[in-house]
């Protein structure tokens, strides 16, 4: 039986944090006026203002540019099983499978 995947984004961050680019981050179960939301831009979840939304907040989102085996990866994944691969353009099926199972699969819940 096939069952969708659901990430665990928190620990990826926590995992990948010192060493990525964090362009996109979605937030979800805050409590006050802002009890969702998405923000981007570079080093998102560091930002002096929105940053601090994010450390009370579950992640739904996440925009990541990491480094595996000496290439960059540009991707957007959700909570819910959502995964795109932005870059490298030349990525191909065995790249692909290569990055979900050394790295992606290491987050499914």
């Amino acid at each position: 039986m096939i069952e969708r995947a659901e990430f665990n984004l928190n620990a990826l961050i926590g995992d990948y944090k010192d060493n990525t680019e964090i362009w996109m981050g979605g937030f979800t179960g805050r409590e006050g006026s802002a009890e969702s939301g998405v923000a981007y831009g570079r080093e998102v979840l560091s930002d002096s203002e929105i940053g601090v939304v994010f450390e009370d907040s579950d992640l739904n989102q996440l925009g990541i540019e990491l480094e595996h085996r000496g290439d960059v990866y540009n991707i957007r994944m959700s909570r819910g099983g959502y995964l795109e691969v932005y870059e490298p353009n030349d990525l191909g099926a065995m790249g692909y499978v290569r990055l979900l199972n050394e790295v992606i699969e290491n987050y499914v819940r």
